[in-house]
């Protein structure tokens, strides 16, 4: 979140962007398999599908936040 707000209001240069997306980029990327993870302990006995279940709802919302970007950028 911290790399995704710098990107937004604190890269005036190019480099400073670069930097503002490294950070992002390693947030993310710590992220991703730790939300598997984190669903599966925090998921209740015999109700470990419900963490698949939180992967496609992250998905779906993904899917569709990427088509309000591409609708908005094309208007």
């Amino acid at each position: 979140m911290v790399g995704a707000l710098l990107i937004g209001f604190a890269s005036p240069t190019y480099g400073a962007l670069v930097v503002c997306l490294f950070v992002y980029s390693l947030g993310q990327h710590l992220f991703m398999p730790a939300a598997s993870a984190i669903g599966m302990e925090l998921a209740a006995e015999g109700q470990t599908g419900a963490a698949g279940q939180i992967n496609v709802i992250s998905n779906v919302a993904a899917i569709a936040a990427a088509r309000w970007f591409l609708w908005g950028f094309n208007t």
